[in-house]
């Protein structure tokens, strides 16, 4: 009998249960209905006003609807013809904000023609807002108008611009009218300009994009390097790689010895890797006597990086400079560079006192450190040796990795275990993991070194040098380690002790279930519980 009455009422509670479900989803739609009224300008705004309170009074009377199919499937359905009206109107509202927008520039595409400069500014000012091509366009005719406000104007507008728009916008065409501004009678022009040289020329373009400038653009480009303002002869210099195809080489050159010193620097950079390698030397080799100790520093890093021909006697004379930074870096290019066979001559007469110097940048002692695999074996596991004991934590630090990969089959453990003690954290872990990679095994004697070490770390890299060892020979020194006063250190030993199961593991971790330590108690309950 209760079969046969659940079999009857069954159907209904699901067809309920339907029906509360659309119209929960109905309620849904509904409520979300109102907040699109807030975006819709002018008249259209109005009627979604009215569409909200008729919105809200259909809301009302599905909500207070008998829970019956008839009546609520009535309702549902004007609910959804009414959300389809909305949609339409919505629809109407975007066309008529576009055709706002249109309108807007339509009449500043008019008003940029105007008398009035002043018309003119408001004008290219609101086009700039835009982002249709119709009023880019405007924005770039405005680049040619006689007044400066409304000039700048037009190119501050397109400087603000973000790369993605330069790329769907710009066409090669259009950087004319922007390169015109390269000669423009205002400095402040001239300037936004060249320093705008990136966002045009290489995200307006496109990096793959080629750059075929006109006759007179080029003529602007080139008379651009000449400026009178050391703003855009600097701005010119900086990208000049943007520009090469079409500047000649005597334009850069003659920016090498400009009155600025800052030009200069960066014109002999760009000199470097425009110019063909043999003529670059010929150019510059008169920079080595020149007045001012930045130049002269520049060109003998630039010399120093290698692959020029004759850059030896430049060199030469550089190393000889007066200033210490000078000469210094001409003699690390000159150890570096140089085919001569008394390199250890140089090292220990030239280079090596110099690292003892206070006056020596670490980037430049870091370097001569680095090229002492120039040197004969004998003499450069010497020298190596000798700055392992440097009281300057970073020349042993370089030290011991260029002695540990220039003289690897020659390794003396007991030099690299000895810095374990070192005050210098890079050169203890360095050490470390050069042992660890040698699998080294400490002997007694060093176990009970690496014991009583007061470095931390050096203490949990002695746990990790355990697995090397075999379980008989590793279980004193892990249960010695087990005593350590520090529990990153005991938190190894007893992850090492319970993973390679050595000696009494299961009382040992029994009895780390009882630590004071958190850490501690949760590793031994989860090496036990691996464990079975």
């Amino acid at each position: 009998m209760r079969m046969h009455i659940s079999s009857h009422i069954y159907p209904w509670v699901r067809c309920v249960g339907a029906v509360f479900c659309s119209l929960t989803a109905a309620v849904t739609i509904a409520a979300q209905v109102p907040a699109l009224s807030a975006a819709v300008p002018g008249q259209a705004a109005d009627e979604g006003k009215s569409l909200d309170n008729h919105g809200k009074e259909k809301y009302a009377k599905i909500a207070a609807a008998p829970a019956q199919g008839e009546n609520v499937t009535k309702e549902t359905e004007t609910l959804r013809r009414l959300i389809g009206e909305r949609s339409l109107t919505d629809d109407e509202a975007v066309g008529s904000n576009k055709q706002s927008e249109n309108e807007t520039v339509r009449k500043c595409l008019e008003q940029i023609h105007s008398d009035s400069a002043d018309v003119r500014l408001r004008a290219v000012t609101v086009l700039g807002k835009y982002h249709s091509p119709a009023a880019r366009d405007g924005v770039v005719n405005c680049l040619g108008d006689e007044s400066e406000a409304v000039r700048q104007s037009a190119l501050v507008s397109l400087t603000e611009r973000r790369p993605k728009n330069f790329a769907r916008v710009w066409q090669i065409s259009n950087l004319d009218p922007v390169i015109r501004l390269f000669g423009d009678p205002s400095v402040h022009i001239r300037r936004i300009a060249t320093s705008s040289i990136p966002d045009f020329f290489v995200y307006g373009l496109g990096r793959r994009r080629a750059r075929v400038f006109s006759k007179p653009s080029q003529e602007f480009i080139i008379a651009a390097y000449n400026d009178d303002d050391v703003t855009v002869r600097k701005n010119m210099v900086t990208y000049h790689r943007l520009f090469k195809l079409f500047v000649p080489s005597a334009t850069l050159i003659e920016r090498v010895n400009d009155a600025d010193r800052d030009v200069r620097v960066l014109a002999l950079k760009a000199c470097r890797s425009t110019v063909k390698s043999k003529f670059f030397v010929p150019l510059v080799q008169h920079l080595a006597n020149d007045e001012d100790r930045i130049i002269r520093l520049q060109l003998a890093l630039i010399l120093g990086r290698g692959g020029l021909k004759d850059a030896e006697p430049v060199l030469q004379i550089l190393a000889a400079d007066e200033d210490f930074e000078v000469s210094t870096e001409a003699s690390c290019a000159l150890f570096r560079l140089s085919g001569q066979k008394d390199l250890a001559q140089l090292y220990q007469e030239v280079l090596r006192p110099r690292l003892d110097d206070p006056r020596i940048h670490s980037t430049t002692a870091v370097k001569i450190i680095q090229q002492l695999h120039r040197l004969d074996m004998k003499t450069r596991e010497s020298a190596l040796r000798e700055l392992m004991q440097h009281d300057n934590g970073v020349y042993r630090y370089e030290a011991l990795r260029k002695y540990c990969s220039s003289l690897a089959a020659i390794m003396d453990i007991g030099l690299v275990f000895g810095l374990l003690e070192d005050a210098s954290r890079k050169v203890r872990d360095t050490a470390a993991r050069q042992l660890s990679r040698k699998r080294f095994a400490p002997s007694l004697e060093q176990q009970q070194q690496l014991l009583k070490n007061r470095y931390a770390d050096v203490r949990k890299s002695a746990v990790q040098m355990t697995r090397t060892m075999a379980k008989v020979m590793a279980e004193p020194f892990l249960m010695d380690l087990l005593l350590d006063d520090r529990n990153d250190v005991r938190y190894l030993a007893v992850s090492e002790i319970g993973r390679r199961r050595i000696g009494d593991w299961v009382d040992i971790l029994e009895a780390t279930t009882t630590d004071d330590d958190r850490q501690m108690r949760a590793l031994a309950v989860k090496l036990l519980f691996n464990s079975r």
